[in-house]
């Protein structure tokens, strides 16, 4: 019975992670088009359109399937999450459309090194040895990637930093919203409160839309709904455990296609730093107890 019950975990885990390693697929492409535009429309106009799409698409899942499509006890929650999203959201495409997007994408991953010191200062949980040190490595990764103080260091990496560091909250509030709030409804008022917070800053800078910048936007809702579904159902079927570090398979499609449509080399300093950060995010993330 117990050789039957690790049989299904394990089969349960392939799928869930084939999702994740398609999810991330879907994220690389998605950035393609996000640097593509970077010179049409504004990055706040760019997430702005996103947002809005990504929370129609939920609505109209949530009204087909949901008898009670809004009702949730967390209003006030959801509301935060969507204006921290807002944010990352905001922070990380800037990043993506301004830098090598292996460098962004990789900094923007570091997101389980900055939980630690958040879990000690603001949670107080107590820190083992051996995560202190990976937590260390990981943030000398960051650093290697960001290069402060040399003629190599790139400003919008600040961005990439933000959008790691504002990422984690978004995570601790889904924990803390009720069982009854499904994963549609938590991405739908996510995506329709962030939408909110960025309409009046989008709209300050609204440059008009030509039909292949309305084609490419469409195409990046798309490929953005598909991924944030892909990584929903992922870790619905299968151990979170077992499947976080197959998320990591994004940098090297990011570092692939960076190469292949912008022709951005790949740096000694990018493959080091991104080997720190994957390795020691990858052990914060699994690890079974800080």
């Amino acid at each position: 019975m117990s050789k039957l019950l690790k049989k299904v975990s394990t089969n349960r885990n392939i799928v869930g992670g084939v999702y994740l390693a398609a999810s991330a697929l879907c994220f690389s492409i998605m950035w393609v088009f996000v640097k593509e535009l970077k010179s049409a429309i504004p990055s706040i106009q760019l997430v702005f359109i996103r947002e809005t799409a990504i929370a129609f698409c939920c609505l109209f899942f949530l009204l087909r399937r949901n008898k009670t499509p809004f009702k949730t006890r967390s209003l006030p929650l959801h509301a935060l999450r969507g204006l921290l999203r807002a944010g990352g959201s905001f922070f990380g495409f800037y990043a993506v459309a301004n830098m090598p997007t292996a460098e962004a994408t990789t900094i923007i991953f570091s997101q389980p090194i900055f939980m630690i010191p958040f879990a000690f200062l603001l949670l107080k949980e107590k820190v083992n040895t051996k995560t202190l040190i990976a937590t260390l490595i990981g943030f000398v990764g960051v650093l290697i990637l960001i290069q402060p103080g040399t003629k190599l260091f790139n400003p919008v990496a600040f961005f990439a930093l933000a959008a790691a560091i504002i990422s984690i909250f978004p995570n601790i509030i889904v924990k803390l919203l009720p069982k009854e709030d499904g994963a549609m409804k938590i991405l739908f008022y996510s995506e329709f409160f962030s939408s909110i917070c960025l309409a009046m800053p989008a709209f300050m800078v609204w440059q008009p839309l030509s039909m292949p910048v309305i084609e490419t936007l469409f195409l990046i809702c798309v490929l953005g709904f598909i991924a944030q579904y892909l990584i929903i159902a992922g870790y619905k079927i299968g151990d979170a455990t077992s499947i976080t570090p197959i998320q990591y398979i994004q940098l090297p499609f990011n570092a692939l296609f960076g190469y292949m449509v912008f022709a951005e080399d790949l740096t000694f300093t990018t493959i080091l730093g991104a080997s720190l950060i994957v390795s020691t995010a990858t052990y914060i993330a699994t690890r079974k107890k800080i």
